[in-house]
């Protein structure tokens, strides 16, 4: 229940109750209508819809570096090769890629509490079954399914700020949620490795069940307010398949550019992708009730803000690759020392993280974006300049930038393309977003090992002219995150001149 309190009009409160599923706050309103007190019942069920938002979040970026430590392990463990134990991240990957858009329409379709529900026990499930695993084949598998769930995870969370969010918070909503999402990156690899130093790494995969299971408890608990579907449309099964071949070659393909010995097979990859590609787009704008709905490209604001979102996972995938080989081969930094200086932007997006989400609420996401932007334009430049002679308080320098750039720039972004949504697709919209930053990861991964690796015919680091080539190699890829931090500043100033303050649309309010 929800006490209102108003002025009579003899000058006396008059008291009104309004039910509002099984939670009680009190809102004093003034003459003005605006309120000016809550008590903390209504206090603790926003930071509760939050939590259970932000844990998806958490558990599905934890799970990517968590893993990751544990790899050369696992190629011992199973006796493969390290190609062999890559298509553990390789299949998760396109798992999640694949099943994004699907997910989205699952949501739009039955509501995202039930989505977010399920994507929480698919994860937990999957996750349980990947440390029970006995063989490589067996892991990989799980980790396919485990895919499943991360998307349904992105794919929603979002969604359930929209929801239950009023939109002059969303922008300190997302915050949060790009704070957890820090948290996460940070905190994998370190767990991972002490969990597999001390209790094997078979509990890597265990550590999601609590967190599931705290979020599974958060959704029945909070996420209850009736979902009341607007159509009685059914799942684009066929549409879901021809996605599934058309990112599936897509990724098969990439791969190829990163290996030059299998550069005999890209022309038929690249036709096939071509035709599942053309295939999905003939399908998605005949069918009844499509995964993606291409008349949402009609909004300029939507396809300006997509493509910055595309030119920073971009940006932050060839950052993410190449820093630890600069400063564990290059500098000859023991990788302990390279993962503290790695740990600098992600602690500074932690604390940029609210800010941003502050100002996007007070300024509109256009501006944060446009301001993180610069501060990826300055490290990328910070970036090029550094030699295997720089000093760790320049390198420092150059960290604490980016991490800035990112810390302003991904709650403002996640706000910049949710605002462009209706009630009707949000969850359409939320999966999009996440498949964009999906591809651009992924493109920026091939685009960077292909620039690092050029030229390079002996194998380590040892030739002396080999670590002259890689740091030519790696100035060259930095130009390459100067341009698309110039790209990405283009695009939100577009948007800027075209919506001066795209929060000002008008956008249901939690009641």
């Amino acid at each position: 229940m929800i006490g209102l309190i108003f002025p009579s009009e003899n000058g006396t409160s008059q008291s009104h109750q309004i039910k509002n599923h099984r939670y009680q706050a009190v809102i004093y309103i003034t003459q003005e209508d605006k309120p000016i007190a809550y008590t903390m019942d209504e206090k603790y069920l926003k930071w509760g819809v939050l939590l259970s938002s932000a844990l998806a979040i958490f558990m599905a970026n934890i799970d990517v570096s968590i893993v990751n430590v544990v790899l050369p392990l696992l190629v011992n463990t199973f006796h493969v090769s390290f190609n062999d134990i890559s298509l553990i991240n390789l299949l998760y990957l396109v798992s999640m890629t694949s099943f994004l858009l699907i997910a989205g329409k699952l949501s739009d379709i039955f509501g995202p509490e039930l989505m977010l529900s399920a994507g929480y026990g698919i994860f937990i499930i999957s996750s349980a079954l990947c440390g029970l695993s006995q063989s490589l084949q067996g892991l990989e598998i799980f980790r396919f399914i485990q895919g499943i769930g991360a998307a349904l995870l992105f794919s929603t969370s979002a969604v359930i700020i929209t929801r239950y969010i009023a939109s002059d918070w969303w922008g300190r909503a997302f915050g949060v949620n790009g704070l957890f999402a820090c948290i996460g990156f940070a905190l994998g690899s370190p767990v991972g490795g002490y969990i597999q130093d001390t209790i094997g790494w078979r509990w890597i995969f265990f550590v999601n069940i609590p967190i599931g299971i705290a979020g599974i408890v958060l959704v029945r608990l909070l996420l209850n307010k009736p979902y009341t579907r607007t159509n009685t449309e059914t799942p684009d099964i066929v549409g879901f398949i021809l996605s599934l071949a058309f990112i599936g070659s897509l990724s098969f393909t990439l791969h190829i550019l990163s290996e030059s010995s299998s550069y005999p097979l890209l022309p038929l990859s690249i036709t096939i992708v071509g035709i599942a590609l053309a295939i999905f787009v003939f399908h998605q704008k005949r069918a009844p009730s499509p995964l993606l709905d291409f008349s949402v490209f009609k909004d300029r604001i939507l396809n300006l803000a997509l493509c910055a979102s595309f030119f920073y996972t971009f940006i932050l995938s060839g950052v993410s690759l190449l820093l630890p080989f600069y400063l564990i081969d290059l500098l000859n930094y023991s990788a302990s020392t390279a993962g503290l200086f790695l740990a600098i932007p992600t602690a500074s997006s932690i604390f940029l993280a609210y800010v941003s989400g502050w100002l996007t609420d007070k300024l509109g996401p256009i501006i944060p974006c446009i301001m993180g932007m610069f501060f990826c334009l300055f490290a990328g430049i910070a970036f090029h300049g550094l030699t295997m002679t720089t000093s760790g308080v320049n390198i420092c320098f150059s960290l604490v930038l980016y991490g800035i750039g990112i810390g302003l720039f991904v709650p403002a972004s996640v706000a910049f393309v949710m605002n462009q949504s209706e009630e009707k697709n949000r969850g359409m919209i939320s999966s999009l977003k996440s498949l964009i930053l999906q591809l651009g990861s992924i493109t920026g991964l091939t685009v960077f090992t292909i620039i690092y690796t050029f030229g390079i015919s002996t194998s380590g680091f040892s030739d002396i002219i080999s670590q002259y080539q890689y740091l030519s190699n790696f100035h060259f890829a930095m130009l390459f995150v100067i341009i698309s931090s110039i790209l990405s500043l283009i695009v939100c100033i577009s948007a800027r001149k075209i919506s001066s303050d795209i929060m000002k649309k008008t956008k249901p309010e939690l009641t």
